[in-house]
C-alpha cells in the first residue's frame, strides 16, 4: 500500500492505492487516486509498472501524462461501466495513453478482463474472446 498515510479533502484521493509484484509482472492498482496524489507517488518513490489499473475509471482527473510515463508500463486497466453516465473513461486519458504508446484495455468496451501469470508466462483473456500473450 502507497502513501497509507495521507490526508486528503476528497474522499477518491483516500482509496487505497497498491503496488506488487506478482511472479515477473509489476503492478500498480490506483484506485480512485487523482492526478495530485499521483504527483506525490512522483516526488515520494520510484515507481515502475508492467501494469497499472488507471485511477478514478480513466477519468480527466487522474492519468497525468507525466506520471504515466515515469512508469514506463504495457498495459493500462480502466474498469468502468458500458455506456456510464459519467462519460467514463475520458477522450482525454485515452489520448494520453495512446500518445505514450501504452496498450489499453477497458471493461465498458471487452466486458472482463482477466490476467494469468505461471512461471513467467503471462497473459490476458478478456470477456469479448480478446487473448494477448504479456512479454517483458
Amino acid at each position: 500500500m502507497l502513501l497509507s498515510e495521507r490526508e486528503s479533502k476528497d474522499t477518491n484521493d483516500s482509496s487505497l492505492i497498491s503496488y506488487f509484484t506478482y511472479d515477473h509482472l509489476t503492478y500498480l492498482f490506483m484506485g480512485d487516486a487523482s492526478k495530485r496524489i499521483e504527483k506525490q507517488l512522483m516526488a515520494t518513490y520510484d515507481l515502475k509498472a508492467d501494469v497499472i489499473k488507471v485511477g478514478h475509471h480513466g477519468s480527466n482527473t487522474s492519468s497525468d501524462p507525466d506520471f504515466l510515463d515515469s512508469l514506463d508500463c504495457q498495459i493500462a486497466l480502466i474498469s468502468c461501466g458500458y455506456k456510464n453516465k459519467y462519460g467514463h473513461p475520458s477522450v482525454e486519458t485515452l489520448k494520453t495513453l495512446e500518445n505514450l504508446h501504452i496498450n489499453t484495455l477497458c471493461t465498458s468496451d471487452c466486458g472482463s478482463i482477466v490476467m494469468y501469470s505461471l512461471f513467467h508466462f503471462s497473459f490476458v483473456v478478456t470477456n469479448d474472446g480478446m487473448f494477448g500473450i504479456i512479454w517483458t
